[in-house]
C-alpha cells in the first residue's frame, strides 16, 4: 500500500470536445469544442448477478460480473450551437442561424429513433498540464439529456441544461480509456 500523500489528491476542472483527431495536438484536439460544462462525473455501475447455493440456505456464495453501465454526467452551462447539436437529438440551428431546441413530429428524429445514430467519441481534456490528471475518451458516447431536464428561465439562477453520455462500445469493442494522456491513444 502507499503512503497517504495529499498531493495525490486530485480536482480536475476541464473541458469537453468531440470527434478528436489527434490527442497530442491543442485543444480542442482537431474536434468540435463542446460549450462549458461544470459537475462533471464519471460514473460506471457494476452489473452482477449473485450465484446463490441451496446447501447453504440460498445464502449468496459468488457472483458474476455482467459488466458495466458507464455514465457521463454534466451540466451544459452555455446555449451554445456545437454544443446543442452534439447533445440534443432536437436541435435544429434556427432561422437566424442561432441556436434552437425544436420538437418537431415532423422531424428526422423523433420517437423511435435510435440515439446511437449520434453518438460521438467524447474527450474530456484536464485545463492543467500536469501529466499525472487523468483525461476521460468515450469512444462511442450516445448522448441523452437527463431524464426529468429542467432548464431555469429565472434571473437568479444560471442556464443550464443536464446532460447524460451513455459510454458504449466502439466497432472494436472499446468503451472508454480514463488515465493520463501518455496512456490513452486514439
Amino acid at each position: 500500500m502507499s503512503t497517504p500523500n495529499v498531493a495525490n489528491l486530485l480536482r480536475i476542472p476541464g473541458r469537453f470536445s468531440h470527434s478528436p483527431t489527434s490527442l497530442s495536438t491543442a485543444y480542442p484536439h482537431g474536434g468540435t469544442a463542446i460549450g462549458t460544462c461544470e459537475g462533471v462525473e464519471f460514473s460506471f455501475s457494476q452489473i452482477r448477478a449473485p450465484i446463490t447455493a441451496e446447501e447453504y440456505g440460498g445464502q449468496q456464495v459468488d457472483a458474476v460480473y455482467a459488466g458495466e453501465q458507464p455514465r457521463i454526467y454534466a451540466t451544459l452551462m452555455e446555449f451554445d450551437a456545437d454544443a446543442l447539436a452534439a447533445l440534443f437529438p432536437c436541435y435544429l440551428a434556427g432561422t437566424s442561424g442561432g441556436p434552437a431546441l425544436t420538437a418537431d413530429v415532423n422531424s428526422s428524429v423523433r420517437a423511435g429513433s435510435r440515439l446511437g445514430d449520434i453518438a460521438k467519441v467524447v474527450v474530456f481534456t484536464p485545463d492543467s498540464p500536469d501529466a499525472t490528471q487523468p483525461w476521460l475518451l468515450a469512444r462511442r458516447a450516445v448522448p441523452m439529456i437527463d431524464e426529468a431536464i429542467r432548464i431555469a428561465q429565472r434571473g437568479n439562477v444560471s442556464w443550464g441544461a443536464p446532460v447524460v453520455w451513455a459510454l458504449t462500445p466502439d466497432t472494436s469493442g472499446r468503451v472508454y480509456n480514463y488515465a493520463a494522456r501518455r496512456d490513452i491513444t486514439l
